[in-house]
């Protein structure tokens, strides 16, 4: 019998990790980190074998087909959505993705702006259409998990005030026992992190060069084939990570030593990391890249958030209504939207319709409020 308990269908800015690290730290669940999700997708054996209860993150739009197929194959597997007016929503991810793109190619964008042309034309409209804008696309979510048992969570919902309440009945839908007590312990992702998730910096390390890349957690990296190597501390990244903060410090695999070298080369680079004049070597190099990535991310936010809003008004507007009238509580909090008023009859049939087409024990109330 499978050990699944749950799913997170969380795209965008709505919370996933504030989710996440509360079930691995206050229940007897774990939850993978979302950047896995592209390999359990197909990783059955995982699903079937995993030794404890788990839930899984569906976290990525490009892989929305796939996330349907699953919780189609594990219909009665409760499911939590998060929600975020989509305006906001939108916004935040289009700094997000331009920190993304260009901190993971620091001197290539340099040269590009240098030539006279922007960073936004070197985005491939098609990584838009395929990897951002199906995150909004709340009408086709839903429609995937209304027959599973289910609750949809406002970001509001994950906010300080109601944050410990929200958690406990999460929990209590995924059928997870609490180990510790339930609290806000504060936004999950710092407006840098969104910098450190791709960023890399091939580095001379003793006449050698690698690529390294940094995160503020040991078991998150955006990407394969990486080892941690150690930990990066200095009071020049302080700024940046908060006082007395240190990085996690990756490499790239196919760049060390294979098999039984690879613990003692990782042991000698740890302790080259430690040295105080490589340290702060390696944090000023940081700090440059940092302020490079944010000048250029200011200039162009936004003309990308513009883009994002201009295809949500036109591709995904109509859905959204749909949306909203069978869940209008959520009109309440959302103001940027601006969506028409939907009359009630409409409203009431909609809902009618779509509770005699359920599946027997869904949870279909909006909000389970």
């Amino acid at each position: 019998m499978s050990n699944l308990r749950g799913f997170l269908w969380s795209m965008g800015r709505c919370g996933t990790k504030a989710i996440l690290d509360t079930i691995n730290a206050c229940t007897t669940a774990e939850m993978p980190s979302w950047v896995d999700t592209e390999h359990f997708i197909n990783a059955d054996y995982f699903m079937q074998l995993y030794s404890r209860p788990f839930a899984l993150a569906l976290h990525f739009p490009q892989h929305i087909a796939a996330f349907e197929q699953l919780v189609r194959n594990h219909r009665q597997t409760p499911v939590v959505m998060t929600v975020r007016d989509p305006i906001p929503n939108l916004k935040s991810y289009a700094k997000v993705f331009l920190k993304s793109f260009v901190s993971r190619r620091i001197d290539q964008m340099a040269e590009i702006l240098g030539s006279g042309k922007s960073i936004i034309s070197n985005v491939d409209p098609a990584a838009i259409d395929h990897m951002i804008m199906p995150m909004i696309d709340y009408w086709r979510h839903w429609s995937a998990i209304k027959d599973s048992p289910h609750r949809i969570v406002d970001l509001s919902d994950l906010e300080e005030p109601r944050f410990t309440e929200t958690m406990r009945e999460i929990c209590e839908l995924f059928g997870l026992k609490q180990t510790r007590r339930i609290c806000w312990t504060g936004v999950g992702n710092t407006e840098n992190d969104g910098f450190f998730l791709s960023y890399r910096r091939e580095l001379p390390i003793l006449g050698r060069k690698l690529e390294l890349h940094f995160t503020r957690w040991s078991g998150l990296w955006g990407e394969r084939g990486l080892v941690t190597l150690g930990t990066l501390r200095s009071p020049l990244l302080d700024g940046l990570i908060g006082p007395g903060g240190s990085l996690f410090v990756h490499g790239r695999a196919d760049q060390l030593l294979c098999s039984g070298g690879i613990e003692r080369e990782r042991e000698a680079l740890r302790l080259i990391l430690e040295h105080p004049e490589l340290s702060q070597m390696i944090a000023e190099v940081i700090v440059e890249d940092h302020g490079l990535v944010t000048k250029m991310v200011q200039d162009e936010v936004e003309a990308m958030q513009n883009i994002l809003i201009a295809k949500f008004e036109e591709s995904f507007r109509r859905d959204m209504e749909q949306f909203l009238a069978v869940h209008p509580w959520l009109l309440e909090r959302w103001s940027s939207v601006g969506l028409p008023k939907v009359p009630e009859a409409e409203i009431q049939s909609k809902r009618l319709r779509i509770f005699a087409t359920a599946a027997p024990g869904s949870s279909l109330a909006p909000g389970l409020r």
